[in-house]
C-alpha cells in the first residue's frame, strides 16, 4: 500500500488474518494477500500460514488446466520472492505444474488476450536465454487489445495514443450512408465522383475495396469487407438504444458470424447501449465457427477520418485541379 494508507496496514492484515481462517479461500486470493505482506516483517505467522494454504493446493488442484495456468504464471510473475524462498521441491512442482497446463491448453490458445501477457511472462522466467527474446518480443505485441492489431492490419497510420476529442463533433455528423437506399451503380460511381460524405465511401477509398449494397436479405445497413481475412465491418452511424434498433444490430452481427472465424467490427462513432453489445458478444462466444466481435473505439474511428480528410480528400481535390488545368 503507499506510505499515505499506512495506518490501514494492521486492521486490513488483522481482517485478512480473521477472514482466511473462517473460509474458504482461493489461490488467487492467497497470492493477493501474499503480494500485500511481502515487505512487512511484523505478520510471519500469517505468511506461513497463507504459504502453506498456498502448497496445500498446489499439491492437489482442482481447477481445469484452463483455469490453474494463470495462477501457475501469477506465482512464477508476481510472487517469485515465494517462490524462491521456497524449498526446491517445490519450486520443482510449481514450474512443472505451468509447463503441464502449458501443453493441455488446446491449440491455438483459448484465453482471452489479456490474461496471455502474464502467461508469457512467467514462460519468460522459465525460459532458457535463447529463447527470451522470442518471449519479449510476444508479450510487447500481446500488451495492446487484439482489435488493435486487426486493425493495424487495415490501417497502418493508427496510434494507440491519439484521441483528437475535437472532432467528435464533426466525425458523429457523418452518416453511415449517403442516402436510405443507395444503389451499386452510385456506390460505384461516388468512388471517382464524389457525391458526399458517409462512411461507406470513406472505408472504401481509404481501403481500396468496392463498397457493397444491400443484398437480398437484410443484412446490408451492413457493409463488407472481407480483405482476404474474413473482417466485416458493420457500420452505424446513430445512438442505438432503442430496443428495435438493438435487435436490428444484433440480427446483422450475428447472420456474419455464420462465416467460420469471422472478425466482426462494429463501427459508430456515437453511442450503443452496452446491453446491446453485450447481448451480441454472448452469441459470437457460443456459436462453433468461432467468430469475434470487436467493437471499433472510437478514438480510431476518429484517426481514420483524420486520415481521410488528409489524404484521400486531398488527392481529389489535386486530382480536380489538374484536370481543370487540362481541360483549360
Amino acid at each position: 500500500m503507499p506510505d499515505y494508507f499506512e495506518f490501514l496496514n494492521e486492521p486490513f492484515f488483522e481482517w485478512v488474518d480473521k477472514y482466511t481462517l473462517k473460509n474458504e479461500i482461493t489461490p488467487h486470493q492467497i497470492i493477493a494477500y501474499l503480494n500485500a505482506l511481502k515487505k512487512f516483517s511484523d505478520y510471519e505467522y500469517l505468511k506461513d500460514r497463507l504459504v502453506d494454504d498456498l502448497i496445500s493446493w498446489a499439491m492437489n488442484p482442482e481447477e481445469n488446466s484452463r483455469r490453474q495456468i494463470l495462477i501457475w504464471a501469477r506465482l512464477e510473475a508476481r510472487l517469485e520472492w515465494c517462490v524462491e524462498a521456497s524449498s526446491k521441491d517445490i519450486q520443482v512442482l510449481f514450474k512443472n505444474n505451468f509447463l503441464k497446463c502449458l501443453r493441455e491448453i488446446p491449440q491455438p490458445p483459448q484465453s482471452d488476450w489479456y490474461n496471455i501477457p502474464i502467461i508469457l511472462e512467467a514462460m519468460f522466467k522459465l525460459s532458457p536465454p535463447s529463447k527470451k527474446q522470442i518471449i519479449n518480443d510476444k508479450i510487447s505485441s500481446e500488451m495492446v487489445p487484439s482489435t488493435f492489431f486487426k486493425l493495424r492490419d487495415i490501417f497502418d497510420f493508427l496510434s494507440d495514443h491519439d484521441e483528437l476529442i475535437e472532432i467528435q463533433n464533426e466525425v458523429a455528423a457523418i452518416k453511415e450512408k449517403c442516402r436510405q437506399s443507395p444503389t451499386k451503380e452510385l456506390c460505384q460511381t461516388c468512388m471517382d465522383e464524389p457525391q458526399g460524405k458517409c462512411w461507406i465511401r470513406i472505408l472504401a477509398k481509404i481501403t481500396g475495396v468496392a463498397p457493397w449494397t444491400h443484398g437480398g436479405f437484410e443484412v446490408a445497413d451492413v457493409v463488407v469487407y472481407m480483405l482476404e481475412q474474413g473482417i466485416y465491418f458493420v457500420i452505424k452511424s446513430e445512438n442505438i438504444m432503442a430496443q428495435r434498433k438493438g435487435e436490428i444490430l444484433y440480427r446483422q452481427c450475428t447472420q456474419l458470424f455464420n462465416n467460420d472465424h469471422a472478425l466482426v467490427l462494429y463501427w459508430n462513432p456515437l453511442d450503443t447501449h452496452p446491453s446491446v453489445i453485450e447481448n451480441i458478444r454472448k452469441i459470437s462466444t457460443s456459436m462453433k465457427t468461432n467468430p469475434r466481435f470487436e467493437v471499433v473505439d472510437k478514438k480510431y474511428i476518429r484517426q481514420i477520418y483524420k486520415y481521410y480528410i488528409q489524404e484521400i480528400e486531398s488527392r481529389e481535390r489535386n486530382s480536380e485541379k489538374r484536370k481543370s488545368l487540362l481541360d483549360f
